[in-house]
């Protein structure tokens, strides 16, 4: 299957998070590097496949990564990979250079997936979800330093990311 180029920019704004879309963990542990310390922050994650905008998707950052932009303007647009294997797990076997990897939900921590992105070059990781709930992505025991966005998504905004690319079958991977 030929997978087209997705162009992803991602952007925090904000709505209500009294929807049942969030699922919300509380850490009482208050000792955590400064590193794990970010707000949880709606994030708006608009798509292109082959210059065609797609429908945005509702996401949310994590509490490690670099902060992400509150305006448009000041946002990247970067193109969007497979990570490959898909859990994000191990070394990507393709280059991530400079580009926003998509990762399934599952088999290692949130970080973990975060620093192989990182260590791939990715500039930015999203994390697709096993459901349509978001989960808050918190600082595990092992924490290090992230410094590339992490923002998850629902398993819907992942398929349809996922989809327009493979829809596309002329472009690159």
């Amino acid at each position: 299957m030929a997978l087209s180029r997705a162009v992803i920019i991602l952007l925090i704004f904000y709505f209500n998070f009294d929807s049942p879309l969030f699922v919300v963990a509380v850490d009482e542990n208050k000792t955590k590097p400064s590193f794990c310390r970010n707000e949880f922050q709606s994030v708006l994650v608009r798509n292109w496949v082959n210059g065609v905008e797609r429908e945005s998707i509702e996401g949310l950052s994590g509490e490690f990564g670099s902060v992400l932009p509150t305006e448009e303007k000041k946002a990247r647009r970067l193109p969007a990979l497979l990570s490959n294997p898909l859990n994000g797990c191990t070394l990507p076997s393709s280059k991530l250079s400079n580009s926003i990897a998509l990762s399934a939900r599952g088999d290692c921590e949130f970080m973990e997936k975060a620093q192989v992105s990182q260590s791939g070059d990715a500039a930015g990781l999203l994390v697709i979800n096993d459901n349509e709930d978001i989960f808050e992505m918190m600082c595990s025991e092992k924490a290090v330093n992230i410094m590339i966005p992490v923002v998850m998504i629902p398993a819907s905004g992942g398929k349809q990311i996922i989809e327009s690319m493979a829809s596309e079958g002329k472009g690159e991977h």
